[in-house]
């Protein structure tokens, strides 16, 4: 894993790390204890490329599904049409309550860009939540940029990072 940056979350919109390139073709995107400014918010993804963070209406395809102790079943998040890549269930921003996730992202022109993953945290009832993470960008890119965000307010706190993942 080689670090290309990290970033730390201070009541900001989002968080974008740029500098990627097709010197990997798989990305690792670690996200931890973040904190939403609004309550019950879902953390989310976004590629870009050279032209900036795509955010079309229809970019975006996911499904996940998360699963609660205090649950028998699951709830699933699903779209396959959407401005973001949804990461998470709504996440909680009392005193221990937060998000934190491993996402893997799959660099390639010639193919969609693809996200899978998992996280885990405290949703706005203050229950646990894991969850299972898929996706893909609608489209063939030349991904040079990822960003983390959350559906509404700021992200308050936490920590992003993006590693590339040598293949030798």
């Amino acid at each position: 894993w080689v670090l290309i940056g990290t970033q730390t979350a201070s009541a900001d919109a989002s968080l974008t790390q740029t500098g990627l390139s097709a010197t990997y073709k798989m990305y690792a995107v670690v996200a931890t204890d973040l904190v939403p400014s609004t309550d019950g918010s879902y953390a989310s993804l976004r590629v870009g490329d050279s032209s900036g963070v795509d955010s079309g209406s229809s970019d975006y395809r996911y499904h996940n599904h998360l699963r609660s102790a205090n649950a028998a079943g699951y709830q699933a998040n699903t779209s396959t049409g959407d401005d973001v890549s949804r990461f998470s269930g709504n996440v909680g921003n009392a005193t221990g309550e937060g998000f934190s996730a491993v996402i893997y992202v799959a660099n390639t022109t010639t193919q969609r860009i693809g996200f899978s993953g998992t996280g885990n945290g405290t949703n706005a009832a203050a229950s646990d939540q894991a969850t299972s993470i898929g996706g893909e960008r609608k489209a063939v890119i030349t991904m040079d940029r990822i960003q983390i965000l959350f559906d509404a307010g700021n992200i308050t706190s936490g920590i992003f990072s993006v590693y590339g993942l040598a293949n030798s």
